[in-house]
């Protein structure tokens, strides 16, 4: 694997959380020693997940000692009866006892505390080792769409409007997928969205998948069975239901 694909697939994440198979570690560890950015990137990883522990964790209240002491207290010493008082104060045997079930009592209340502090950790490092599995699983699944035989790379046609563009339609009609990877785009104002059309002879277009960013590079949008082409326009946001010409970016030919 590259060093990119190791950043993209959460072999890093799992390899922080020590959740990766033996092969997956030997193939991270001989990329840690050959990348600077990869250590880097994996300190970074390590510095989140120990906030984030801490952001969860519970720690005591300030005043639990003194409710301890209070409680213990009220509960162990008792008034002095006037037949009990003709034998003495209570002996250093007595506050000695005394001050061992306080100090036991508050180390039970402590090590309960933190037990409860321990396992929510716990419970939160299986999530995010459960998100970062999932989201492995999904590049793995895209990667292996797109090296398809079938699959078909189309660059985007842009128009005059929009000579900055750079985009590649991956189309695989046998598995009924598409994928956009963008490389350049347009800037949008706060008020607009990209949007997909597929175009099929004659008929008014088809509106598709509405985006507002590129962040993830690749992602997965609506196949259509048989189109002619297909076409990207910037919409108001949350896009429309026929597309605004003067804003076309692009075409993707599919035919022909």
């Amino acid at each position: 694997m590259t060093h990119k694909e190791i950043q993209e697939s959460g072999l890093l994440e799992l390899y922080a959380i020590d959740e990766i198979t033996p092969v997956e570690r030997d193939i991270v560890n001989k990329a840690l020693s050959q990348s600077a950015e990869l250590r880097e990137e994996l300190s970074s990883i390590e510095s989140s997940l120990m906030k984030y522990a801490q952001l969860l964790s519970v720690k005591p209240s300030t005043d639990l000692k003194s409710k301890i002491l209070s409680k213990l207290t009220s509960e162990t010493v008792k008034p002095v009866s006037q037949d009990n008082s003709k034998k003495g104060a209570p002996s250093l045997f007595s506050w000695l006892l005394l001050l061992s079930c306080i100090g036991l009592a508050a180390a039970y209340f402590m090590s309960q505390n933190k037990y409860q502090e321990l396992k929510d950790q716990h419970e939160k490092s299986v999530i995010v080792c459960d998100s970062i599995t999932q989201a492995k699983n999904v590049k793995i699944a895209l990667l292996e769409n797109i090296q398809n035989k079938n699959n078909r790379i189309i660059e985007l046609k842009a128009t005059e409007k929009y000579p900055e563009t750079e985009l590649y339609f991956h189309y695989n009609p046998v598995l009924k997928k598409n994928y956009i990877q963008v490389k350049n785009l347009p800037h949008l104002a706060s008020n607009q969205s990209y949007q997909l059309w597929a175009l099929k002879g004659k008929k008014q277009p088809i509106p598709l998948d509405v985006f507002e960013n590129n962040r993830d590079n690749i992602f997965e949008v609506k196949f259509v069975d048989a189109p002619d082409a297909y076409a990207i326009t910037i919409e108001p946001k949350g896009g429309k239901e026929s597309p605004t010409l003067e804003d076309l970016i692009g075409t993707i030919g599919i035919t022909g």
